[in-house]
Order: structure tokens, then sequence, then C-alpha cells
């Protein structure tokens, strides 16, 4: 999969392939198809986290959810069915 990666060190986002995560008993995993830049991720690149050498950017999201953790997976409620559109705001950053 594909993400925005900022370089703290150069200030610099660029989108890389990284590992697909699996998600923990209680998150669902989104096919994320389009990011808007919120003004805190313009404050990632100017001012990034000394500590992380690198980090994605990209808080506001939509996109599709293609897995449900066991918790999640046993509930009733569509909205978080696989195939459900969703939309959302990771805080921190993703």
């Amino acid at each position: 999969m594909k993400a925005l990666i900022l370089n703290t060190s150069l200030k610099k986002a660029i989108v890389e392939n990284v590992d697909r995560p699996s998600p923990g008993s209680h998150e669902i995993l989104v096919n994320v198809r389009a990011i808007a830049l919120n003004p805190v991720d313009e404050l990632y690149v100017s001012s990034p986290i000394a500590a992380q050498e690198k980090r994605i950017i990209g808080t506001d999201f939509a996109g599709v959810v293609v897995e449900a953790g066991s918790k999640i997976s046993d509930l009733s409620d569509p909205r978080i069915k696989v195939g459900t559109r969703v939309a959302g705001f990771l805080q921190g950053g993703a």
C-alpha cells in the first residue's frame, strides 16, 4: 500500500510503499481513497517531532472498510461492515 511519508530531517513528504497493517481487535482497516491536507499536516512538516525520522501524514481521510478486527466483525452494526464507505479524522496523524 502507499502512504504519504514525511522525512523529518529533510522536511519533505513523498509517497512511499509501506506494509499493509493488520487491524487490532477493536479496529477497522480502511482502504483510503482520498486525504485532505489539514493545517495540522503543515505543522508536522514545519515542526516535526525530532524523535521520528519518518512519519505518515494525512489526518483527514475517506475510503472503504476492507477488514474489521475480531471484536468489531461480530457486531451487527452495518456502518462497520467490509465494503462500507467511511470518512474520518485521526488525532495525531496516521
